[in-house]
């Protein structure tokens, strides 16, 4: 698992990114079933301004856990299988 750490040195953000000021463990919930932690999480990425290019970088790297761009790495996982399907 890549943590917040990894990705606030190697995404290609600003400093402006939201969840830099937030507690990491709120994007890495230990069961993504459990919504209401999720949905926080997923609250913070829709107001933040890096949110698509959050999203771009989570998509090129199926590895990663977490919460990113708003999405969970089954939502991604979704959307990977849906762009697929689309070419």
């Amino acid at each position: 698992m890549k943590s917040m750490d990894l990705y606030l040195g190697s995404a290609p953000f600003n400093g402006s990114q939201l969840c830099k000021s937030e507690d990491p463990e709120l994007f890495f919930p230990e069961d993504y079933n459990h919504r209401l932690s999720v949905n926080k999480a997923k609250a913070v990425c829709q107001s933040c301004p890096l949110t698509t290019a959050c999203l771009e970088y989570a998509m090129s790297d199926s590895s990663l856990d977490g919460v990113w761009g708003g999405t969970t790495p089954q939502d991604r996982k979704n959307l990977r299988r849906r762009k697929r399907a689309l070419l």
